[in-house]
């Protein structure tokens, strides 16, 4: 069995972990209200970290499926520097409340941008071994 088949699997893991991310982030903002505000992000913020994290991991595996298929390839790497920037650089920013609007509104369009990228990339799925000729 190849492992290429396999490889796209964690792909599809950390679309559906962006997905319920987004999708908690602002009820949790909500439960906790407006006097627990700090708490909330710091909860969101850890939750961030750990998906970007995963996708980082998730894009380097799809990265090695992806050689011999240049714009799958392509799309893992950007990904993967996505997740990579996301979670090292634009997080820590939000935690520390640095420019807070600025930094909360770069995550949104990144993770926008990922998601779509990781929805192509799951739908695209692992490229397919050439078949010899008959």
């Amino acid at each position: 069995m190849d492992w290429k088949r396999y490889a796209y699997i964690p792909v599809g893991m950390w679309l559906g972990a962006m997905v319920c991310t987004i999708y908690v982030a602002p009820r949790v903002f909500r439960m906790l209200g407006e006097d627990q505000r700090e708490l909330a992000g710091n909860v969101m913020a850890g939750v961030f970290l750990a998906v970007d994290c995963f996708g980082f991991v998730a894009m380097l595996i799809a990265l090695g499926a992806s050689l011999c298929s240049k714009p799958r390839w392509i799309l893992s790497a950007l990904l993967g520097v996505g997740a990579a920037f996301s979670a090292f650089y634009v997080n820590p920013k939000i935690v520390a409340r640095e420019n807070i609007d600025f930094w909360h509104g770069l995550s949104t369009k990144l993770w926008m941008a990922m998601l779509i990228g990781a929805l192509i990339l799951a739908v695209l799925g692992s490229p397919r071994a050439k078949s010899p000729a008959a």
